[in-house]
């Protein structure tokens, strides 16, 4: 064991009596830091202490249980009841085995054998694939740029996805030679027959080689030979799909490698990414309408955006980094808001490539579940390099197809902060209405229109509304010198339901980023009363709940400043009864960007945002687990390039689907009713303590699969 600390420990101690060492309880520092080195390393170690115990009661406060935290002296730990067995001598270990008798294995069969996928199961997948369409697609992309005739294949474009598309559904690894194996070896002459192979087979089967024989030369060729072509045919497959102009498989210098990259023009490599966009997600959308009619016809709409890494089978390279990877189409991936590359690659980093994922999501109220949580459309690129513009070809997609209906699309803080004119125009534009959360510095007031109404936290309100309502989210983040949130939980609700009478008033329908607004206090049917608005200060007597007739609106008290010296208002939404908003006037584009059409902090917008955001992450969850589809498993994707990481993305997803939907529909309750079926949801209520936008959402339980 090093000796480091004892010798830092003895210099500290001997530093202690230095003449300028300060005496107990004085300090030399302006900030209240001991000059002394002992006592430093004492108040550090305090202070860690105590930002511990703060941490672990905000959040025992909100509502999640403590999992974690340093154990106090004399309290039990691992360290004290961690299962020790001891091991004795080996006279005494031997004693205690069963007797190893003799026996023989060398005539045991330890040949390889294939499971059979029975010819059902290969026309079902290859079903699948066709309702697709994407193999007919690329066949005739790959025909017209043909510029000779050439052999006929042996192995179609079809068989192969068919192969691909069993090896996703059953776990197994994305390799050509497994796609070989299942093309030859696990499938029957019959199947390969209807999938137009005729690639002569091999000349020995594996299940008939005998134990101890060495494999002849016949084989060994047939072996390579036929990987080769499985390997050929999927790389034409992509030919016409891929918009990577830079070569794989080489570790060379980029100066070197700029010489060696094919030639393709801005607008080819945008075609050719629509085209892989296209492909991979009417994979999605093919296994998105596996669910039952009935089932399907449940969905509202909604869905979350978001982003998840996928490793590469490949060396990272820094962006600064003279040598290239050797598969370049990936990036460094960092545990940032933006998921960029940082500075300085630290531990935690690693080489992948970012799947951006639109999930399809039931976040109707109540605690039933009408479908399971799907992928609905996809694209990759370089971790941290444009969401917006990774949305927008999402959005696209999904513009054309008519029978899905649009509603909530939630996002985390990154597209909170994206420009308004390249994400959420776009997602309104197709049909939905952004739900967002706000970090710290999106809280309270977010800008001021010129014709004087506020925006707070997405909605339009009145300029004289109280400051501890505008700063209700600031004061229930911020904590005080006990840990604790400055106003807590309840207290929040209370003022984020106060800001209703101050909210401003829409007229008419919202037609291109142009709304009328009114004051509370303004037209005919005044909510408040306001001395700027003299109509609204008339007596409007209404029953109450409890009986009683009395005007209970509220009374805005704006300050000096709102009128002149005549008392006439200076502003344009206190001197009209309406005003017309231009979300996009005036280059300001704070009211684009945070406007949202749930009000934040209200249960309907709490409740939708962590439903949705819940689903997302747990469905990145369940992609990625090694016990199902393993998307998280670089080994699993051995061939490199950003066209066939983005087409075994989308397979791997498409499996995931189908294992959900498969899952919902056995485990689903069917109502009496009206023969809808559904799964209990878990309860909210410890994330709704939670304002949105405070941390991502843990994954719902019964997301992840079990091990297998």
């Amino acid at each position: 064991m090093s000796r480091k600390p004892k010798r830092r420990t003895r210099a500290i101690a001997g530093f202690a009596n230095h003449p300028n060492a300060t005496v107990p309880g004085q300090s030399n520092d302006k900030q209240g830091q001991s000059g002394n080195p002992a006592k430093r390393l004492d108040e550090r170690k305090a202070k860690k202490r105590k930002d511990t115990e703060r941490a672990d009661q905000t959040k025992a406060y909100a509502g999640r249980p403590v999992r974690s935290r340093p154990a106090k002296p004399g309290e039990p730990c691992a360290a004290t009841h961690r299962q020790v067995i001891p091991t004795g001598t080996v006279d005494e270990y031997t004693a205690m085995l069963p007797p190893v008798t003799p026996f023989e294995a060398d005539d045991l069969d330890i040949n390889k054998h294939f499971h059979q996928y029975t010819d059902a199961h290969v026309q079902s997948a290859s079903a699948f694939i066709k309702r697709s369409g994407v193999c007919r697609f690329m066949t005739d992309l790959y025909a017209e740029a043909k510029d000779n005739r050439g052999r006929k294949e042996t192995i179609p474009f079809h068989a192969v996805m068919v192969a691909l598309w069993l090896i996703a559904t059953d776990g197994g690894n994305l390799w050509m030679t497994n796609v070989r194996d299942v093309l030859f070896h696990k499938m029957s002459a019959t199947s390969r027959v209807l999938l137009g192979i005729t690639y002569p087979d091999r000349p020995t089967r594996p299940e008939d080689e005998a134990r101890d024989d060495r494999m002849t030369e016949a084989d060994r060729n047939w072996d390579e030979a036929s990987e080769r072509t499985v390997a050929r045919t999927f790389a034409r497959m992509l030919t016409a799909i891929d918009p990577s102009v830079l070569p794989k498989n080489r570790n060379i210098e980029w100066a070197e490698l700029e010489k060696q990259k094919r030639f393709l023009t801005v607008a080819q490599q945008q075609l050719r990414q629509a085209r892989l966009d296209w492909v991979c997600n009417r994979l999605l959308e093919t296994a998105f309408r596996c669910l039952p009619r009935k089932v399907r016809r449940k969905y509202r709409g909604s869905g979350c955006i978001d982003a998840t890494p996928m490793p590469l089978y490949s060396v990272m390279r820094g962006k600064d980094n003279a040598f290239c990877s050797s598969d370049p189409d990936g990036g460094v991936y960092g545990h940032t808001g933006d998921h960029a590359e940082p500075d300085v690659l630290s531990r935690g980093v690693f080489w992948a490539l970012e799947i951006h994922l639109i999930v399809a999501v039931d976040c109707s109220p109540g605690d039933r579940q009408w479908l399971p949580a799907l992928p609905l459309c996809m694209t990759t690129d370089r971790p941290g390099f444009d969401p917006s513009g990774a949305a927008r070809r999402m959005f696209a997609y999904l513009a054309q197809v008519r029978d899905l209906p649009r509603k909530w699309l939630a996002g985390d803080l990154l597209y909170t902060d994206q420009k308004p004119g390249k994400f959420q125009d776009p997602a309104r534009e197709v049909g939905y209405k952004p739900v967002l959360g706000y970090g710290p510095k999106h809280h309270g007031k977010q800008g001021t229109h010129r014709t004087g109404f506020d925006m707070v936290e997405g909605a339009a309100t009145c300029p004289a509304m109280p400051e501890h309502l505008v700063n209700a989210t600031v004061l229930r983040r911020s904590k005080g010198s006990d840990g604790r949130p400055l106003h807590e939980h309840e207290v929040w609700i209370g003022d984020i339901k106060s800001r209703d009478d101050y909210l401003m008033r829409t007229h008419g329908k919202e037609h291109d980023g142009k709304q009328r607004l009114a004051c509370p206090a303004a037209g005919n049917n005044p909510t408040a009363r306001c001395p700027l608005k003299p109509r609204s200060m008339e007596e409007r007597k209404t029953r109450q709940p409890n009986g009683k007739v009395v005007d209970a609106r509220l009374t805005i008290n704006p300050t000096e400043h709102f009128s002149d010296a005549d008392g006439k208002p200076l502003l344009d939404v206190c001197a009209q009864d309406t005003i017309t908003v231009d979300y996009n006037e005036g280059g300001d584009e704070s009211f684009n960007r945070y406007r949202q059409e749930l009000r934040f902090g209200t249960a309907e917008h709490q409740t939708t945002y962590v439903r949705l955001r819940q689903s997302q992450e747990g469905l990145h969850g369940f992609a990625k687990k090694h016990a199902a589809q393993a998307l998280d498993n670089p080994d699993a994707r051995l061939v490199r390039g950003k066209a066939a990481q983005t087409l075994f993305a989308a397979l791997l997803l498409a499996a995931s689907s189908v294992a959900k939907i498969r899952t919902f529909l056995r485990t689903a309750e069917t109502s009496p009713q009206t023969g809808n079926r559904w799964v209990l949801r878990e309860s909210l209520d410890a994330a709704l303590r939670t304002p949105p936008g405070d941390e991502a959402p843990d994954p719902p339980p019964g997301e992840l699969p079990a091990a297998a």
